[in-house]
Formats: C-alpha cells, sequence, structure tokens
C-alpha cells in the first residue's frame, strides 16, 4: 500500500487513483483534475549528509558513509536547518577514502552552496583517486563565478554553467549517466550537457566535500554547503526540479510540505 497525507487545500475525496508509471515515479489523479506527478528520490540513494546539527557530518541514509571533518564550522544559518562553512584559506575539507560506495557510472550528487563572491575557485563536492594528481569527478565555482562539472583523467572535460553563482543559495547537480553523457543543473535546470567521451576512473577511492580530494588536493571551498546527496543512478530532470523544489528545497527523507505527501515520494504539481 501507498499511505498519503493530505496537506494543504485537498481532501481525501478529492483522491480519484493513484498509478504507478516507473521505478521512479508515480502518478496521483484527481476528481477535480489536479494532477501533479511523484518523484521517487531514494531509490538509489547511496548517502545523505544534511549537516542540521553541530559536530553531526553522518550520512543520515544509512549512516554508511559519515564524513571526517577537518577545518569546516558548524553554522545555524544553513539552507535547511545548520550548514558548514569553510574558509579556503584554512584549507578546510570532509573526506572519506572509499569513495562513498560509488565504482561506476551512473552518478549523480546534488548540494546547496553559499560560495562567496570573492571567491576563486571552490568544490562543493568531488570523486577522485588519492593517488593521481589528474583524476576527479566534481562540481566546483570558477574565479568567473560559474558553476563547473569537471571531469579530468587522460584530459580534462569541463561543463561551465550559463549563469553566475555566488552570494546566495545555489542548488546544483553533477549527473553523469555513462562514459558519453553528462550534465551539470543549476537552481533546478539544465545548465549544459556533454557527450565527450571519458570513462569512470579506476582507482576512485577518495570522496569528498569542499575541495578536490586527489594526491594533491586544492579547490577548497570558500563559503557555506548544505544537504548534500549521492545517488547511484542518473537522476532526471523532473527529480532534480523535485529536490530544487522551488527554491525552498528538501531534505532528507524529501518530505515537500507541498499538497501531497506519499510514502518516501515527494509532490511537484
Amino acid at each position: 500500500p501507498i499511505n498519503v497525507t493530505i496537506g494543504k487545500n485537498m481532501t481525501e475525496k478529492n483522491i480519484r487513483n493513484i498509478t504507478k508509471i516507473s521505478d521512479y515515479e508515480y502518478r496521483i489523479d484527481f476528481a477535480d483534475g489536479y494532477d501533479p506527478t511523484i518523484q521517487d528520490l531514494t531509490t538509489g540513494l547511496q548517502a545523505y549528509w544534511s549537516f542540521n546539527t553541530s559536530g553531526n557530518t553522518s550520512d543520515i541514509h544509512t549512516y554508511t558513509y559519515d564524513m571526517t571533518n577537518s577545518g569546516a564550522d558548524f553554522t545555524a544559518a544553513g539552507k535547511i536547518g545548520g550548514a558548514y562553512d569553510y574558509t579556503a584559506t584554512e584549507f578546510p575539507n570532509m573526506t572519506r577514502n572509499d569513495a562513498c560506495g560509488i565504482s561506476d557510472w551512473p552518478v549523480s550528487f546534488c548540494g546547496w552552496v553559499f560560495f562567496n563572491n570573492d571567491a576563486n575557485y571552490g568544490t562543493l563536492f568531488d570523486l577522485a583517486d588519492d593517488n593521481d594528481a589528474n583524476a576527479n569527478i566534481a562540481i566546483q565555482k570558477e574565479n568567473t563565478d560559474v558553476a563547473v562539472l569537471y571531469h579530468r583523467h587522460s584530459g580534462t572535460i569541463t561543463l561551465r554553467s550559463n549563469n553566475t553563482i555566488g552570494g546566495d543559495w545555489t542548488f546544483l547537480c553533477a549527473v553523469i549517466a555513462n562514459d558519453n553523457l553528462r550534465k551539470l543543473y543549476v537552481n533546478g535546470n539544465l545548465s549544459n550537457t556533454s557527450t565527450d567521451n571519458k570513462d569512470f576512473r579506476v582507482g576512485t577511492d577518495s570522496c569528498d566535500i569542499g575541495r578536490l580530494g586527489d594526491t594533491s588536493p586544492s579547490s577548497w571551498a570558500d563559503g557555506k554547503i548544505d544537504e548534500v546527496g549521492l545517488w547511484d543512478i542518473a537522476l532526471n530532470d523532473s527529480q532534480i526540479l523535485a529536490l530544487y523544489n522551488g527554491g525552498v528545497g528538501l531534505s532528507y527523507p524529501f518530505d515537500s510540505g507541498a499538497d501531497i505527501t506519499v510514502q518516501n515520494f515527494i509532490t511537484q504539481p
């Protein structure tokens, strides 16, 4: 059974039918014609770090991929609840040495950042080979204040966003579906796509929030990072838009506060 909770201006009598569209989507049909699609945001979820309380860098999804924090400071002024504040000159990072369980494509990672306007390069999330100085897949801010999906080993693929970031909360997502498809999203919208060929780096063993974590760490974040999620699937456009949630954002377990919430699912009208 699917448990439906009614909110706002809806009543039980409005629900006519619930239909499974795919493993990732359900649809609720209403007597009055209201017909939202519900996005499954937990299938494929590998880890989620909400950073809601001081000292807590746990993976709150499975508690398998807790981060070790070095130098990032807790702040209560996050996007949703608390966050961690990074000062690049102090070389802060959160890291693990197991790639957070990721060993191949597909992979998606998303998070909220409030990078300082005057900051140079800063990293939201990175998967790297910590025995190689040139092996990363990451989302960053460039010194030109654009978001970047940065993929390097045996050459580099750089996807730059078509809009600037910095000085405000921004939602960034990277989706790498396979060797020939990677996408960069900014605030819920697809910003750039690459179909150049580049395979998953065998030897990827580092999972970092706030820096590039290869053998020569760099690109430390300068600003706040919050609500970071990692998936072992390629999130689709609708799922990323649901996570953005009109700029309000969502935190695991992804209850939206919208008209309808369905157990482990989120509604977007």
